[in-house]
C-alpha cells in the first residue's frame, strides 16, 4: 500500500533559508583526499552476491527514475515494499532477483551473472525483467541492462533501459547510466561495511533529462541482520526528488543475500541528512 509522508515542515524551513554558493566547484569528499592511492578506495572485498544485489538495486532505482520523469516526483512520493535475493549457488527459490510491489501490481528484475574474468577484467552482470509489470500505477516493461565491475571491486559502470507509460498515454523509452566507486570500511566494525559514491544520468530517447547524485552504505551480517541503504538525489531536473532504498536481512558477505524493506520516493532537498545512514546496525 502506498504511503505518503508530509514534508511541509522541511519545505518551510528551506523557504526561509539562504544557501551561499561557493565561487568554486564543490570539493571532493574527504575519503578521496589522498587520491586513488588512498587505502580505503584502492579495492574492496565485495563478494559476487553483493555485486549481484547492488546491480539489481541500481536497476530498480533506474526504473523509479524513469517513472518519476514520466509522471512526477510528487505523484510518485511514497514507500513501496522491495525485496532482493542473491544466491550464487541456486539453493533458494527466486535467486538473483529483486521485486518492487505497489498499488496495482509488481515488477521483478532478474540478474544473470557472467563468468568472472581475471585482471585486468572483472565481472559483467546482465539484468532483465520477467515480463511487463506495474510501478505506482504505471505500466513498466522491457527492462534490459548490464552492470560492469572492475577486478578490484571498486568501480561499477551500469546501464539500463526501460519503457514507462507516461501521462501522455503512450510508453516512453528511458535509458539510465551510472558510474560509481566503492570503498571499504577500515576500522573495527566499520570493516563490515562497504560504501559507494557516484553519479547517475537519465536519458529519454537517448537525450539526457535528469542527473542524480548517488551514495550507499551496506553492512554485512555480523551477529545481527545486515542492512543496505542506497540513496539518490536529483541534482538537475524538474524538482527536488530523493529515492531511498532501505533493505535489511541476511548478508553473509560471501554467497547469499536475502533482504527486504522499502523503496521510498520523497521530495526533500539533496542537503537533507539521510537518517538511515546513522541507524543500527551502521556506525557513525
Amino acid at each position: 500500500m502506498k504511503k505518503y509522508t508530509t514534508y511541509a515542515a522541511a519545505a518551510l524551513m528551506a523557504g526561509f533559508s539562504t544557501v551561499a554558493l561557493s565561487v568554486d566547484p564543490p570539493s571532493s569528499p574527504a575519503v578521496y583526499a589522498g587520491g586513488p592511492t588512498s587505502t580505503a578506495v584502492a579495492s574492496t572485498n565485495m563478494s559476487e552476491a553483493e555485486r549481484i544485489v547492488f546491480a539489481l538495486l541500481e536497476a530498480t532505482m533506474q526504473v523509479a527514475e524513469a517513472k518519476i520523469h514520466a509522471t512526477s516526483c510528487g505523484s510518485t512520493a511514497g514507500s513501496y515494499p522491495l525485496s532482493a535475493v542473491s544466491d550464487i549457488n541456486n539453493v533458494f527459490a527466486g535467486n538473483n532477483s529483486a521485486t518492487i510491489v505497489s498499488l496495482g501490481g509488481s515488477y521483478t528484475l532478474v540478474a544473470n551473472p557472467l563468468p568472472i574474468t581475471p585482471a585486468p577484467g572483472g565481472q559483467k552482470i546482465d539484468i532483465a525483467d520477467t515480463g511487463a509489470g506495474i510501478f505506482d500505477g504505471s505500466a513498466v516493461n522491457g527492462f534490459r541492462g548490464r552492470a560492469i565491475y572492475n577486478d578490484a571491486n571498486n568501480i561499477l559502470f551500469q546501464r539500463g533501459a526501460v519503457s514507462v507509460m507516461g501521462n501522455n498515454g503512450s510508453p516512453d523509452r528511458y535509458q539510465g547510466r551510472v558510474i560509481k566507486d566503492f570503498y571499504q570500511g577500515t576500522q573495527g566494525a566499520n570493516a563490515y561495511e562497504i560504501f559507494d559514491w557516484g553519479l547517475q544520468t537519465l536519458h529519454k530517447f537517448s537525450y539526457p533529462v535528469n542527473k542524480y547524485w548517488q551514495r550507499s552504505k551496506a553492512h554485512r551480517s555480523d551477529g545481527s541482520n545486515g542492512r543496505t541503504v542506497f540513496v539518490k538525489d536529483r541534482l538537475v531536473g524538474q524538482s527536488r526528488c530523493r529515492i531511498t532504498v532501505d533493505i535489511a536481512g541476511l548478508n553473509d558477505g560471501f554467497e547469499f543475500i536475502q533482504q527486504a524493506g522499502t523503496l521510498t520516493v520523497s521530495t526533500v532537498a539533496p542537503s537533507t541528512p539521510v537518517a538511515e545512514f546513522s541507524q543500527a546496525p551502521f556506525l557513525p
